[in-house]
């Protein structure tokens, strides 16, 4: 079969496969040629790296099959995008309409990878490193070569990006043998670094011969004229910065760096960039608070006042932090103590914090560290770079003024980690109490002592915490608040905050305990209360409103007109208004805190399968699976036929299928959920249970037991079925969380089943 296709000579080009190349052409049998090829069905056409003349007088030309990607015109002529496809032998050619077509043939690519193959490549990537050192060198390239298995392309792509004159690339494309091809770049790409390193060398000696009395001579005389332009303003600077290191009471390690950076400043000069870059880092040095620092409160009775007054409730977190600082003042030193408050967003973490601050008479700086993926960041920049800064803790001891502020470290749970560095681990000095004393921040370049900072750190939850720096920190969990500590926290904090921030007096507006019961339990649904606070808000605006367009009488929100201020409740306290079959409630924890899941499960006519839907995540599949091979294995205590499983599908949905959910403390609710669907007895209402479950029918311990009672009780569940393991447990939850609520310890399904139905 004849193969013909219009044809380009370019007598300057060479176009190899793999190649992509942007060109403009005005000569109209171009323009011509590039248009026909264009139109026909494969957009393809033959690109030679000859004249006609030469095309013709030559046997066995070689060319590379291209095709044309994008075409426009311009007002010089046609700029056009072509891609080399493959190598092709010239058979014969001909014109027709004045377009120059060829008749050729498909070369066919020697892929081989012998050993030898691999060599030449191992060789052609080193010199191309080598060859990087002497002239300037895309690296992109070398990286692209390391990632390219196939030597035919591998060579392509050498030949194509590196400089090589007309006539060797000429002779590449010619070269029909790959390892052959190979052969010719190493010792084309050896040929030109030898030229290379040749011209450095001669540059470096023509340099050499420059007299150095002359260079010191001509610097000298520039200099002085300096000086002589500035008068005694740089001497004036200088004698300032000297008092002020004198004050700053350096470390002796950090007096001699400065002294360093003087004599540097008196021979630079002052217009120089670099004399900016010293000035800089000079300001930095005296700026830090080397040796100032402030005094603690010595009353520890005052502590649990400021904590009253800024936070109800969280009695066991207020004690743990009473502990803390009453160590804190009998020994003196922070080591070794460093806090991790650990809870679900709004429930006060990083006012505790303020707080701390507040009752010791320490100064308070906060760096929020989510998204943080620069490990630079922490350390800081070397000075070598432009713009170069010290590091987020460097820069806020700077703020703070003194050596020993409460410092706290917002979102650790939320660090990054990429190609720049791990923060998490240059958080590990930081946070490491033996070790901290001499913190080295790479801007700084001198150690700083972090020993009497005291560090507080915030997290909503601990798995994303890299292992070694949990293992610093004091975890201590806020649990979410009860409904009773919302009331409190909104009538003693939230409420009197958004009048003064919206310019509402106590006498214009009144929310009444009931309004107040009806947005925690049906507008709002979280642990902590930023959303009451922001609900708050929103009738607090449409107050302002109305005083605004003149009305100035007293409103009072109330139970009945609460939907007229915030619409209708977005949320229900019971999802189950009657007793269902294959219905459960469920309890789990999330990152906002606890909640209840309801699991639904049907049977159907069919093979046996089983169908989970909602978004599980694996262990919770593998729970469902093992819930349901624990239903086979007691079918006669269950009163079921033994082949119910051979004739019946059963499917498995946990709603809102779009939340991602996961964890093994749902086993019992979907066991009983499936055990409900087969025999057609309903599940109580009133009842919510967690737990993991065994192929033994065996009932294990859970976490978050008291996110999870909280959960219940806000969504006015009266009884818990929670594992017996987990009884020792409840002397943790508060008696307010507990209150009005039936909590049954099971240890396994047979004690489960005397409840549920």
């Amino acid at each position: 079969m004849r193969r013909y296709l219009p044809t380009l000579l370019f007598e300057e080009t060479v176009i190899f496969p793999y190649q992509t190349v942007s060109m403009s052409l005005s000569d109209e049998n171009m323009v011509s040629t590039i248009d026909t090829a264009f139109h026909s069905a494969k957009k393809q056409l033959i690109i030679v790296p000859e004249s006609l003349h030469s095309l013709r007088r030559v046997n066995a030309t070689i060319g590379t099959l291209a095709r044309i990607i994008n075409f426009t015109n311009t007002n010089n002529g046609l700029k056009i995008i072509i891609q080399g496809l493959k190598r092709v032998k010239i058979k014969s050619t001909e014109t027709k309409e004045g377009i120059l077509i060829t008749q050729y043939n498909t070369i066919r690519e020697n892929k081989s990878n012998s050993v030898r193959i691999k060599a030449f490549r191992k060789g052609i990537i080193n010199l191309l490193y080598e060859f990087s050192n002497f002239i300037e060198f895309d690296p992109e390239i070398i990286d692209v070569l390391n990632k390219i298995e196939d030597p035919v392309k591998f060579s392509f792509y050498v030949s194509s990006h590196f400089p090589f004159s007309f006539t060797a690339k000429k002779k590449l494309l010619s070269t029909i043998d790959t390892k052959a091809r190979l052969r010719n770049i190493l010792e084309l790409i050896n040929s030109e670094l030898e030229v290379a390193k040749t011209e450095v060398e001669i540059m470096r000696k023509v340099k050499d011969k420059i007299s150095k009395s002359q260079k010191q001579f001509l610097l000298n005389e520039q200099l002085r004229i300096i000086r002589e332009e500035l008068g005694k303003e740089g001497d004036e600077e200088i004698e300032k910065l000297l008092n002020k290191i004198d004050k700053a009471k350096m470390p002796e390690i950090a007096k001699e760096k400065a002294m360093e950076e003087i004599e540097k400043l008196k021979k630079t000069p002052s217009i120089s960039p670099e004399s900016i870059v010293i000035r800089n880092y000079l300001d930095w040095l005296v700026t830090l608070p080397w040796d100032k620092r402030t005094k603690d409160n010595p009353d520890i009775k005052s502590v649990y006042r400021i904590l009253d007054k800024n936070h109800f409730g969280l009695k066991k977190v207020k004690d743990t932090i009473v502990e803390f600082l009453s160590v804190l003042r009998l020994s003196g030193s922070t080591k070794g103590h460093i806090l991790c408050f650990v809870g679900a967003p709004g429930v006060g973490k990083t006012s505790l914090g303020k707080s701390i601050a507040e009752a010791l008479g320490r100064e308070f700086v906060r760096s929020s560290l989510g998204g943080v993926k620069d490990e630079a960041e922490i350390r800081g920049h070397r000075r070598t770079y432009v713009g170069s800064m010290p590091g987020k803790i460097i820069q806020q001891i700077a703020r703070a003024k003194v050596k020993n502020p409460v410092f706290l470290l917002d979102e650790i749970d939320k660090i990054g980690v990429d190609y720049r560095g791990d923060p998490s681990s240059a958080l590990l000095e930081v946070l490491d109490p033996e070790v901290n004393n001499n913190f080295m921040d790479h801007y700084i370049e001198v150690g700083f002592d972090l020993s009497e900072v005291l560090f507080i750190t915030t997290a909503n939850v601990t798995y994303s915490i890299p292992p070694a720096l949990l293992d610093r920190m004091e975890i201590i969990n806020l649990p979410g608040y009860l409904e009773f500590e919302k009331m409190g926290i909104a009538k003693k904090h939230l409420i009197p905050n958004v009048l003064k921030e919206t310019g509402i007096s106590p006498d214009e507006l009144h929310l009444s305990d009931t309004a107040i019961k009806n947005i925690i339990q049906h507008y709002t649904r979280e642990a902590g209360v930023r959303n009451l606070e922001r609900s708050i808000n929103v009738i607090a605006r449409k107050i302002a409103k109305r005083k605004a367009f003149g009305e100035n009488k007293k409103v009072r929100i109330t139970a009945n007109n609460l939907e007229e201020f915030l619409g209708p409740p977005r949320f229900e306290l019971i999802k189950n208004k009657k007793n269902r079959v294959g219905v459960a409630m469920g309890l789990a924890v999330t990152p906002s805190g606890g909640e209840t899941i309801m699991v639904e499960s049907k049977t159907m006519e069919g093979t046996g399968k089983q169908i989970l839907t909602g978004q599980l995540g694996e262990v919770m599949k593998e729970s469902a699976v093992a819930a349901l091979s624990l239903v086979r294995s007691n079918y006669k205590q269950f009163h079921l036929p033994d082949d119910f499983y051979k004739k019946l599908d059963i499917h498995v949905h946990i709603p809102e299928g779009a939340v991602p959910k996961d964890g093994p403390s749902a086993g019992i609710t979907i066991f009983t959920s499936i055990l409900s669907a087969l025999t057609g007895k309903s599940i109580r209402k009133d009842i919510a249970m967690t737990g993991e479950i065994t192929l033994s029918g065996e009932i294990l311990p859970v976490g978050g037991l008291t996110e999870k009672i909280v959960a219940a009780q806000t969504m006015g569940i009266k009884t818990v079925i929670i594992p017996k393991s987990n009884k020792k447990d409840l002397k943790e939850i508060p008696k307010e969380a507990k209150k009005d609520l039936q909590i049954i310890p099971i240890s396994n399904i047979k004690s489960l089943l005397k409840y549920v139905f």
